[in-house]
């Protein structure tokens, strides 16, 4: 795979230095790699926004990238670290509900849980799985090596939190303001289909 794109979504913000610890792991095993911030502006550990955010990018990016997510409220906790697949994209990111919208929109989904360890930064901190586990992982896979070697396919169903649907009525749609935008636009989970 030459030059792959990986994305980062996280919660980290921009004050510390977490997000250049996340990119130089990614970088050290895939020097390669077109590192895309997606953004580090998440409220922090607001998994629903995460989730938001991660299904309205999918659509933009091309087959082959990977999509490295963390905003984890359970960081240090016992939940267990997805790999999925779908339209040719990879995302990694934890089982903590995150995958929610892309559940909904997505087709053709195959999970993983990222059991093997042969892939984490040692030491490994149980408090930045974003640097010992996902970049680490990110950067395997941007250099080529196949989602069958983090682990077996997921045999649960994976945490869902309520993704708002809007509802229709003979007279119209009714929906919900999710967010507001930079710009100060409000935007609803009201889509064009």
């Amino acid at each position: 795979m030459s030059d792959p794109i990986v994305t980062l979504l996280t919660d980290f913000g921009w004050k510390d230095s977490y997000v250049a610890q996340m990119k130089g792991v990614i970088l050290g095993i895939a020097p390669s790699a077109r590192l895309v911030d997606v953004t580090h502006d998440i409220p922090p550990q607001d998994v629903a926004m995460a989730s938001r955010m991660l299904a309205s990018i999918l659509p933009v990016f091309p087959p082959g990238t990977i999509h490295s997510c963390v905003v984890d409220p359970g960081v240090g906790g016992d939940r267990c670290f997805l790999l999925v697949r779908t339209q040719g994209q990879t995302i990694i990111a934890p089982d903590n509900g995150l995958i929610s919208s892309l559940l909904q929109t997505a087709e053709g989904i195959e999970i993983r849980e990222m059991s093997e360890t042969w892939f984490r930064r040692i030491p490994f901190s149980s408090t930045f799985h974003g640097r010992d586990l996902v970049a680490p992982a990110a950067g395997h896979l941007a250099a080529g090596i196949p989602p069958e070697r983090f682990g077996p396919v997921f045999s649960r169903n994976p945490l869902r939190i309520e993704v708002p649907r809007p509802s229709i009525y003979p007279w119209g749609v009714k929906g919900e303001v999710v967010d507001i935008d930079h710009f100060g636009n409000l935007l609803t989970n009201i889509t064009p289909d």
